[in-house]
């Protein structure tokens, strides 16, 4: 039985090291430098075939013990603050951000966490992204599925200290003048009103940026464990943060080589 499990890791770490960078991300969701990255920030006891079990526990849902034990020692980047007014990245261009909400169902039968909206019972996270390398700079959550997505923007966003002139994409569910002097948003239609030519054109611009975030969104989904979840909202919200790193550096490689 040992020697057969080491045969199995033997040909994992092959395997890490033949396969395309292509047929690598598809099968395990990451790049390859993305992987070795990580594996350079981790103590050097944690071998990279547990690595390799994290993504295929992440990506493929398979039932791994060893994942569950390396999220525990990868809880600096699970437990990795995003926020917009620390963040690096941050300039005095006139709009470098978009915001948008997500959510991820949730095995519960309590009908706080229940989103009309997504008619199902889910966990919401908030997220503000950068318009140039579609990193996330942002993250707030998990709040539950019924709060609604501009309740959420005024208690983790709208109390920001913004740099002069800046100013964030979002999309309609963010419409409230009293909070929404930090935000450019689409122009609404009206009853009495339709809207003229210029104010399509914005409403288009507006949404055109927006799109950074759900494709921010799409890539985090693409790890089938968030598609289900089975374990506790703590552990979600761990999974959740460190996807978000992963995704991050995804990004960072993809605009490098733009």
């Amino acid at each position: 039985m040992v020697k057969s499990k080491k045969i199995i890791r033997n040909s994992k770490l092959l395997e890490i090291q033949t396969m395309n960078d292509k047929d690598f991300k598809r099968y395990y969701g990451v790049s390859k430098s993305v992987f070795f990255s990580l594996c350079e920030k981790l103590p050097k006891e944690i071998k990279q075939i547990w690595v390799l079990w994290l993504f295929s526990f992440a990506k493929m849902d398979y039932h791994y013990l060893k994942p569950l034990i390396i999220l525990g020692t990868l809880r600096k980047l699970s437990q990795k603050k995003y926020d917009l007014t620390k963040n690096s990245d941050r300039n005095f261009h006139f709009a470098l951000t978009a915001l948008d909400t997500t959510v991820f169902p949730i095995r519960t039968m309590d009908d706080q966490f229940y989103s009309i909206k997504h008619s199902k019972r889910c966990l919401k996270y908030e997220a503000i992204v950068t318009l140039d390398k579609g990193t996330c700079c942002h993250l707030t959550g998990p709040h539950v599925g019924s709060e609604l997505d501009l309740v959420v923007y005024i208690k983790e966003v709208a109390h920001l200290d913004l740099l002069p002139g800046e100013k964030i994409f979002a999309d309609e569910d963010f419409c409230c003048n009293e909070f929404s002097s930090k935000l450019i948003r689409p122009i609404k239609k009206t009853h009495e009103t339709m809207l003229t030519n210029e104010e399509h054109c914005f409403n288009n611009w507006v949404s055109s940026n927006g799109i950074i975030v759900k494709n921010f969104f799409k890539d985090l989904k693409k790890f089938e464990i968030l598609k289900d979840w089975r374990s506790s909202i703590d552990k979600h919200m761990k999974m959740v943060y460190f996807l978000t790193w992963v995704v991050n550096e995804e990004n960072k490689t993809l605009y490098k080589e733009l």
